[in-house]
């Protein structure tokens, strides 16, 4: 083999390692990255809500709506109304309260439309967790 095959070799060799190091970083940091965090206070302000914990979203159905598939929605303590949750609906979604079942409600009758009550379409694989639900006249599932 003569050095000009060599160096080449040489060459190749160190850009083949170079690539799969990048590939093995941007693997890494892909795994490293945590899942969104949305938050909902129903005393939050409307107008400056965008899901972080300093300015969550008054409501769990606009939580919702942001959220993607494998995000938590953390639930704030409160009395929650309009939960008319559906489409679009990600999958492998948490809703869970922050503080428990005592003290997190989502009460039926202070919903927009009396008429549906509350309506929550789930998508695959989500975990609802820590609530009391009032007012609601039944349970459909499907």
């Amino acid at each position: 083999m003569s050095i000009g095959n060599k160096i080449h070799l040489s060459t190749f060799v160190i850009l083949i390692v170079l690539i799969l190091g990048a590939q093995l970083v941007l693997v890494n940091n892909l795994l490293a990255q945590d899942l969104t965090k949305l938050y909902v206070d129903a005393a939050a302000d409307t107008a400056a809500a965008d899901g972080t914990e300093a300015h969550p979203y008054p409501g769990i159905d606009l939580a919702c709506l942001a959220a993607s598939s494998g995000d938590t929605i953390l639930v704030l303590p409160g009395t929650y109304g309009n939960a008319n949750i559906a489409a679009p609906r990600p999958d492998s979604l948490t809703i869970m309260s922050l503080e428990g079942a005592q003290n997190t409600i989502i009460d039926g009758s202070k919903t927009a439309d009396a008429s549906f009550g509350i309506v929550i379409r789930a998508g695959s694989g989500w975990t609802v967790d820590g609530f009391t639900f009032i007012n609601i006249g039944g349970v459909v599932s499907s």
